[in-house]
């Protein structure tokens, strides 16, 4: 392996240079450089390729196989002519799709759905023509999780091709490992087809191999019960549990994604909650903003302050903001409300948060602008930016959230504008 990879960013192709170069050699040299995951910006033969196939005369005579490897190759390499190839064969793909067998099927549609791309008639031609090549006796438990993803990354929902796909789904299910099962159940989920069989099956059978599961996985699977709000599914607190034995493995994301899963679910889980902030405490320093948000959002929604985590966090942001000022600003305020909600005051957090809102005040929309605004007059807070945002009320320049008609939301509202009312002064 290491001998081929270093044939591939060493040598040249003697047929691009004889002008040699044909769809076999193509597909062929395409695949045995996904095989070896060569690196495409290293590789003098990989590029002699990328240019050859970018050719008007050679976009012409590719079929669908040579056009599924190419495309497939490019996208797990990374190559950084991905999209201009995508674009290139975009219509040969649309002229052809009748053509196409299973497998050309599946890895054409990975390659534009997983990289983002949303054209309608590409995806018109292309699931019609899935319907019934996905049938094929090639098709594995892989092309179908590929094509599920590729699909709900571009909210492309056609129900009979999901339809095929729930069927193929069924019938591999004991073909399939933890990582293909959740990456099923997450695309179903993503577009909104809770098939009951097909999630019953994949739930019971991933409980049965709880024990093989990451904690990047684990939290794909929780993710994926809310999304199709099943909740309420053993394997939604069989993920806790594991996930307590095995906390020492989480990292940030995995830490405030799942986190994040409870507080979409409204599941109250101590000992999880408990493990996870110890965990967070010990890996603070690799939190983002939006990471640190999470985790405080959660905690405080369930009144949960745990006296470390919360000031390692606040500290973490203050270090973020000194090196970047361009917060999102519904971080900001999402973490200065999880302070509020457990009236819990961290005064060089407030003076950072405060600073990094001030350019944003005039543009915010009128529930984040409402929030921020409660959050620091519980906090008792009075200084230049509540000054400006009071003056801005006042002016009529910014207005506060009204009700939604949300009778929950608009409870959680009433009692804010409540405290913006006695602290500020504001009706």
């Amino acid at each position: 392996m290491q001998e081929g990879r270093r044939i591939f960013e060493t040598e040249s192709l003697d047929d691009a240079l004889t002008g040699g170069l044909n769809p076999t050699i193509a597909t062929t040299v395409a695949g045995a450089a996904t095989a070896m995951r060569i690196t495409p910006a290293k590789s003098p033969s990989y590029q002699q390729l990328v240019t050859w196939i970018l050719q008007p005369e050679v976009v012409k005579t590719l079929d669908g196989n040579n056009i599924g490897r190419i495309l497939h190759a490019e996208l797990v390499l990374a190559d950084p002519k991905l999209f201009e190839v995508l674009f290139t064969y975009l219509w040969r793909v649309v002229e052809l799709a009748p053509t196409f067998n299973g497998i050309a099927c599946a890895m054409i549609l990975n390659a534009y759905g997983r990289s983002g791309i949303h054209h309608d008639r590409l995806y018109e031609v292309m699931c019609e023509r899935a319907k019934t090549a996905l049938k094929e006796d090639s098709i594995t438990i892989a092309h179908v999780a590929n094509v599920a993803n590729a699909l709900s990354r571009v909210q492309v929902r056609d129900a009979a091709l999901f339809d095929v796909l729930r069927d193929l789904a069924i019938k591999f299910q004991k073909q399939a490992p933890p990582l293909v099962m959740t990456t099923i159940l997450d695309a179903f989920s993503s577009v909104g087809i809770v098939d009951p069989d097909l999630f019953t099956l994949y739930e019971a059978a991933l409980a049965e191999q709880i024990a093989q599961c990451s904690a990047p996985l684990m939290t794909s699977i929780l993710n994926s019960l809310v999304k199709a709000n099943r909740t309420k599914s053993p394997l939604f607190s069989q993920c806790a549990v594991r996930a307590v034995t095995i906390a020492s493995t989480y990292d940030a994301s995995s830490i405030a994604k799942s986190l994040d899963a409870f507080y979409q679910a409204g599941h109250l889980s101590e000992e999880f909650f408990g493990s996870m902030a110890e965990r967070a405490c010990k890996v603070a320093a690799d939190f983002r903003p939006d990471e640190i948000h999470l985790t405080l959002r959660t905690l405080s929604h369930f009144e949960l302050f745990d006296a470390e985590l919360f000031p390692v966090l606040a500290s973490r942001l203050v270090s973020i903001a000194k090196v970047n000022r361009s917060i999102p600003p519904e971080d900001v305020v999402g973490i200065v409300s999880s302070f509020a909600a457990v009236r819990e005051r961290h005064d060089e957090l407030i003076h950072t948060c405060s600073l990094l809102m001030k350019p944003y005040l005039e543009a915010m929309r009128p529930e984040l602008f409402t929030e921020l605004l409660w959050a620091f007059g519980e906090l008792n807070l009075r200084s230049e930016t509540t000054r400006s945002m009071v003056t801005l009320v006042r002016n009529k320049q910014v207005r506060l959230a009204t009700p939604s008609g949300d009778a929950t939301k608009d409870e959680v509202l009433q009692k804010r504008l409540t405290v913006i009312k006695q602290v500020y002064g504001l009706e």
